[in-house]
C-alpha cells in the first residue's frame, strides 16, 4: 500500500504569506485534511506531516517522507506578493517529473484560475526527498480575486489534488462491505469460555473472546 505524504506549509511560528483574510498555514492545512478525507476510501496511506498549527523545519518534513518511505511528495502552498495584482496558479519540482505533469493538469482542468505554468526550482523540500515530489502554489492570497477563488473552491482543489494521485498511482476504491458477526455465547465462567474457544478452533474457526459488563 503507498504511503502518500501531503505538506501542509508553514504552520505554527511560521504564518507563510498573509492573505486578504485569512494566513497561508491555515489554507494549507485545511487543504490537506480534505485531501485526507477524500483518499479515505481509496489503497492508500494518506501521512500529513502536520495536521495540527504546529512548526516544522523544512529539513524535519524531508525526513518524515523519508523515514515514512513516502511514494510520493506534495507540499502545498499559497502565494503571496507585495504587488496585489499577482496572480494564478503554478507548480513546482526538481527536475520536472510526471507527479508535477498530472497535478497541474488536473488542477487547471477543475477550478478556474489563471496557470502561471510548471516550473523547476531547487526548493529544499524537492531537493531532499527520496520519492517524485511537487510543490503546489495555489494562488496568491494577496490578490483579490485569487482569494476568492480559493475561498470558494476549498473543495474542487482538493479534489483535483486527489484525483491528481488517484490517476498517478491508479489507486483502487475499498470495498467497505458490511460485516455481520454471529456471537456463539456468554459465560459466566471464563473457562467455559475458553472451552468453547477450543472447539471452535478445532472445527476450522477463528474465534475471540470480548469481555462484557452486565
Amino acid at each position: 500500500m503507498y504511503n502518500i505524504i501531503i505538506d501542509c506549509g508553514h504552520g505554527g511560528k511560521d504564518s507563510g504569506a498573509i492573505g486578504l483574510d485569512i494566513r497561508e498555514k491555515d489554507y494549507t492545512l485545511i487543504i490537506g485534511k480534505k485531501i485526507k478525507e477524500i483518499l479515505k476510501d481509496y489503497n492508500c496511506n494518506v501521512l500529513l506531516t502536520r495536521s495540527t498549527d504546529k512548526f516544522l523545519s523544512l529539513e524535519e518534513r524531508c525526513h518524515f517522507s523519508n523515514n515514512n518511505n513516502g511514494e510520493i511528495f506534495i507540499s502545498i502552498h499559497c502565494n503571496g506578493h507585495t504587488n496585489q495584482n499577482a496572480n494564478g496558479f503554478e507548480s513546482y519540482s526538481y527536475n520536472g517529473n510526471r507527479l508535477q505533469d498530472v497535478l497541474h493538469e488536473t488542477i487547471v482542468k477543475r477550478v478556474n484560475i489563471k496557470d502561471r505554468g510548471k516550473k523547476k526550482n531547487n526548493f529544499y523540500v524537492l531537493k531532499n526527498t527520496k520519492c517524485s515530489a511537487c510543490l503546489l502554489e495555489l494562488g496568491f492570497i494577496t490578490n483579490k480575486e485569487d482569494s476568492e477563488i480559493l475561498n470558494e473552491n476549498i473543495y474542487e482543489f482538493s479534489y483535483a489534488i486527489a484525483k491528481a494521485i488517484i490517476d498517478y498511482l491508479s489507486l483502487k476504491q475499498i470495498d467497505n462491505r458490511d460485516l455481520y458477526r454471529v456471537c456463539v455465547g456468554s459465560y459466566i465462567n471464563k473457562e467455559n469460555a475458553n472451552n468453547m474457544i477450543k472447539q471452535l478452533e478445532k472445527d476450522g474457526y477463528k474465534p475471540f473472546i470480548l469481555k462484557a459488563t452486565i
